[in-house]
């Protein structure tokens, strides 16, 4: 007669939520893209409009702010939000290539992009200083920089297209593998066809508001459905090791 051995007591069993670190660390890119968002509207409305050009009369009032905004502020929060939107366009890919191809791009794109625009400011802000140069002087610098922005603007460009390159070579592997909803994607690829590839926002002030209220919703979506997508799946998993123990 052999003996049955009784089944330890005190283990208990570990399931896919409690040993990946993953969701959590979806939530935090995904917490990270919101605060990326909120700085940029607040960026947003706190920088005077871009009228062809960065007037004297602008920018001297605002005084070391300017600087201190774009620097503090625009730079770190545009950066924040390529950095997590390309996380979160690998995430809803699984790691599949086009998502990592396109998650690439949006990184090296908005590392070329965001140094570019704080880089853009940082003459005018001496000039409109009268610490640094008289107010007359520095009318006649910001008249000189407005007309060679075109220095500035080659790195800009070059980042712009990399980002929205990445973003639609990445939707498109979504879209093809139904990883996110067909109105998101279509979505996603009107933008990048109206604002970037036709830069309608250049027309008018109103659409230039309406292609950044668009592009910020975009990315929070794009952030959303990523986290939905890696919670749907631990929960999944956790599910079916549940029944396997059962």
């Amino acid at each position: 007669m052999s003996a049955q051995l009784a089944p330890p007591t005190g283990i208990v069993r570990t399931h896919p939520r409690s040993r990946s670190p993953w969701p959590r660390a979806i939530a935090l890119v995904f917490g990270a893209m919101v605060l990326s968002l909120v700085g940029r509207i607040i960026f947003s409305t706190w920088e005077p409009p871009f009228q062809g050009g960065i007037l004297f009369d602008d920018i001297a009032p605002l005084g070391a702010s300017y600087w201190a905004m774009n620097v503090f502020l625009c730079g770190p929060t545009f950066l924040l939000t390529f950095v997590t939107g390309a996380i979160s366009l690998v995430s809803l890919g699984r790691g599949s290539a086009t998502s990592l191809a396109g998650g690439t791009l949006v990184f090296v794109g908005g590392s070329i992009f965001t140094p570019a625009i704080v880089a853009e400011v940082m003459p005018f802000a001496l000039a409109a200083d009268p610490a640094v140069m008289p107010e007359a002087q520095g009318r006649s610098l910001f008249d000189l920089l407005n007309g060679h922005l075109d220095v500035v603007l080659l790195p800009i460009v070059v980042g712009s297209i990399l980002v929205a390159l990445g973003v639609l070579i990445a939707v498109v592997g979504l879209l093809v593998t139904r990883a996110i909803p067909l109105w998101l994607s279509i979505g996603v690829l009107a933008y990048i066809v109206l604002f970037q590839a036709l830069p309608l926002g250049e027309l008018h002030p109103a659409l230039f508001v309406a292609s950044n209220v668009l592009e910020l919703g975009l990315w929070f979506l794009i952030a959303l459905f990523a986290l939905l997508k890696i919670r749907r799946g631990t929960h999944a998993a956790v599910g079916a090791a549940e029944s396997a123990d059962a």
